[in-house]
């Protein structure tokens, strides 16, 4: 086994993700190696709760693949001895965040059948983590990739595993908060109406979203947040 080269894609306080050329062992011709840096004074910290951020999220990737949900498929999980610890995963090939795929995919020349199918195919993923006693507490456009088939239909996976909690109940706060998180981080490419659209698919396999004050709310929560196209 051998890998090249490397590009980072990511840089910040707490995380790096670097894509890594491989030869196609491990059935993989790129790597992402994601590092969880636990510099300062958390190098003072226990093992287990200095590194617990890349444990949580070997352990949700495995337990989000035994579900159907699409993750990064991860291969191993490796505990330094000093500060950081690295995730290493199989590069999400052909998908692109929904912000960036939106922006290419969901132009003004996009049929109208065409948007509603994939609302409906987002509304019905995002029903299915919930159905699965999946929340992610981070859900904005950066963590949810999608890819677009030969066929026509989507595929969704999530990101940032670290944020997924497996809770014996979601409550209906919660999934306003998520519903919040994408409304701020989606591109105007999805419109006003786009998005009523999609939270009413969303409601038919989430009754507690149908009522009224659920649209209100979602507004509300959005408007304390930093919003991609109030920039």
């Amino acid at each position: 086994m051998s890998g090249r080269g490397g590009q980072v894609v990511k840089r910040d306080v707490k995380t790096n993700v670097t894509f890594i050329e491989w030869d196609g062992s491990l059935g993989a011709d790129r790597l992402c190696v994601k590092e969880f840096v636990r510099a300062g004074s958390h190098r003072l910290l226990p093992r287990w709760i200095r590194h617990r951020p890349a444990i949580v999220s070997w352990r949700g990737a495995r337990r989000l693949a035994a579900t159907g949900i699409g993750v990064p498929d991860t291969l191993g999980l490796i505990i330094g001895k000093g500060a950081s610890s690295y995730l290493v995963m199989r590069v999400l090939e052909g998908f692109k965040s929904l912000a960036e795929y939106v922006r290419g995919a969901l132009g003004p020349a996009t049929p109208t059948e065409r948007r509603r199918a994939f609302l409906r195919v987002g509304a019905d993923f995002l029903g299915k983590c919930y159905s699965l006693h999946i929340f992610h507490t981070d859900l904005k456009a950066s963590n949810l990739f999608v890819r677009e088939m030969e066929s026509g239909a989507w595929e969704f996976s999530l990101l940032d595993l670290a944020a997924v909690r497996f809770p014996r109940r979601i409550r209906r706060e919660h999934k306003l908060l998520n519903l919040a998180q994408l409304n701020s981080s989606v591109p105007l490419e999805v419109s006003w109406t786009d998005r009523a659209r999609f939270l009413r698919h969303l409601a038919e396999r989430e009754p507690s979203l149908a009522d009224r004050s659920a649209m209100a709310e979602v507004a509300r929560l959005t408007r304390s947040r930093r919003c991609v196209w109030s920039r």
